[in-house]
């Protein structure tokens, strides 16, 4: 069972706190007796999350976390619902809802009516909610703006969904004809589909906010389902998502900034529009049973799970993923406590959580469903909309290997300063023509200025230093990645680099004010690695840390 403080808060509906797989594993703080009109069958959302947070998907569950999770309800059953038994859980009609998150979050860190701070341990907060009546459109809402300044004045890191948009789709096939197409030409039409229809499938409130870390869904789940011949599986596995919200962010910034399985969804042909024979619409199907992912569930029938999909499960895995890393910081601060204070933590998980993102193979079916796009700006614009920094692999973060070496720094600017961290380079890698990638990502939290038009206080940026590793950008625009709150890059090269051993790769951390005054230091994490392609047997990790470990620090400059 887990102990010690929650380091991870759930800003949801109620959880179901007796469930099998959730008893003993919540810490639910309910300040307005929510829970008192608020039936068990009607607990699913808040219930599907804690398990998500707890477990991982549940037909491959990982260990469940070390630590209990606090849930505090901001959701309630809608009275006005009367389509729906049981009733769907919605934010209240009757309190302002910046009010109820203002006062949530500020009752964690600080308590409330003279009582102490309820969990004022806490880094990530999960906020698997979004307005679907306020998709983004360029201006930043009200609730994104409140969880800017919460993040910057509590140094804690808001893990928001992207949000889920409808997932209908009109396929240039005869109705009633799209079960004799095969499978792959299914999936290509749907992708085309998917892609031309990207302005109606924009980001949901608060999911612009420049400080979270905004998820979208990779269409993935580790569920086994027989597929029904009026019931379509059109996306292939690890693929574009349908019912993915998609970017840019305020002022063009990089959202969303990655992407986690958000679950498989299947689609029937819709019998309600005749008016064009010559093409098929379809419908999407979001119901209890597979595919998808499997979650804890109020019982019903004599089952307590069931499968849910969206861009909400994608936030609450990342947020389960913050958690883990979080262990692996306790671990390295058992060794470097004066290294690592807790109050980076927050900008340490962000960037750790980003650190692993890269395009992979979702470039190519994106670029592959849109032929029709040919300038490379055009290209890199519209494969950033859909992945934003990409799929996330949280275990290449947080984990090393002989021929990856990840190094990690925190500090904290302001205005005018910089501080410069330096990685040895490995003896092995010198004259050695062999494929090699410099990772870098760089995460802060600022300080915002609603008065101003970059609303940004401060400015934070790392130069890689490409020339030196003899490495090239990939996948993102170099002026992008600067423009939101964290700056990640990958840089790839296969030249032979001259050097000798003591020789290094410097990283200068820069900030400057951006809309206003910076009148206070901004904390910053940044994550290096450098690793060599698969196969090639350099000892990267070891030389790297053997070089290290007797100057670990960083000078001012």
């Amino acid at each position: 069972m887990p102990s010690g403080q929650p380091v991870v808060a759930l800003l949801d509906g109620l959880p179901l706190q007796n469930h099998p797989l959730l008893a003993g594993r919540l810490s639910i703080d309910d300040p307005d007796d929510w829970g008192a009109g608020y039936q068990a069958a009607e607990r699913n959302h808040g219930t599907a999350m804690a398990s998500l947070l707890l477990h991982g998907e549940l037909d491959v569950p990982g260990a469940p976390l070390a630590r209990p999770v606090y849930a505090r309800p901001i959701m309630r059953p809608d009275t006005s619902d009367t389509f729906h038994n049981p009733r769907r859980a919605a934010t209240p009609n009757d309190i302002l809802l910046i009010d109820l998150v203002h006062r949530a979050v500020r009752r964690m860190f600080e308590g409330e009516s003279g009582s102490p701070a309820a969990a004022p341990a806490v880094k990530v907060i999960n906020l698997s909610v979004g307005d679907a009546a306020q998709p983004f459109d360029g201006a930043l809402s009200p609730w994104a703006r409140l969880l800017d300044w919460l993040a910057a004045r509590y140094q804690v890191l808001f893990v928001v969904s992207a949000g889920n948009v409808p997932a209908q789709l009109t396929l240039p096939v005869p109705r009633g004809t799209l079960s004799t197409v095969a499978a792959h030409e299914r999936q290509q039409h749907a992708l085309t589909a998917l892609l031309v229809d990207s302005t109606s499938r924009r980001l949901l409130a608060p999911a612009e906010s420049i400080n979270a870390i905004t998820v979208g869904a990779v269409y993935a789940d580790s569920s086994t389902f027989t597929p029904a011949a009026d019931r379509f599986d059109l996306f292939p596995m690890q693929g574009v998502s349908p019912y993915s919200g998609i970017g840019h962010g305020f002022k063009r910034t990089i959202k969303p900034d990655i992407l986690l399985p958000g679950g498989r969804m299947l689609h029937r042909e819709s019998l309600t529009d005749a008016a064009n024979a010559a093409t098929t619409e379809l419908t999407p199907l979001n119901t209890a049973a597979a595919p998808g992912q499997r979650v804890a569930a109020p019982n019903v029938g004599g089952l307590n799970t069931r499968y849910t999909r969206g861009t909400s499960n994608a936030a609450a895995l990342t947020t389960r993923g913050a958690a883990l890393a979080h262990v692996v910081i306790e671990e390295l601060r058992a060794g470097h406590s004066q290294q690592l204070p807790d109050h980076f933590d927050a900008v340490l998980l962000k960037a750790l959580l980003v650190h692993g993102a890269q395009w992979g193979e979702l470039e190519s079916q994106i670029l592959n469903g849109r032929p029709d796009v040919t300038d490379w700006r055009q290209k890199q614009s519209l494969v950033t909309r859909f992945l934003g920094y990409g799929l996330s692999d949280m275990e290449h973060a947080i984990t090393c290997t002989e021929q990856r070496a990840t190094l990690i720094g925190v500090g904290e600017l302001q205005d005018g300063q910089a501080l410069e961290f330096r990685v040895p380079l490995p003896p092995s890698l010198s004259a050695q023509v062999v494929k090699r990638r410099l990772t870098l990502t760089l995460a802060y939290i600022s300080p915002i200025n609603p008065r101003s038009a970059k609303y940004r206080a401060a400015r934070l940026w790392v130069v890689p230093p490409k020339d030196e590793f003899n490495v090239e950008r990939q996948s993102y625009d170099w002026q992008q990645v600067t423009r939101g709150t964290v700056q990640h890059e990958v840089l790839e090269g296969e030249g032979a680099l001259a050097f000798t051993d003591g020789a290094d790769l410097a990283f200068k951390v820069n900030c400057a004010k951006d809309g206003g005054e910076v009148t206070a230091p901004v904390p910053f994490a940044l994550c290096v690695t450098l690793e060599v392609g698969e196969g090639v047997q350099l000892p990267i990790y070891q030389e790297i840390r053997e070089r290290v470990a007797p100057r670990v620090g960083v000078a001012a400059s």
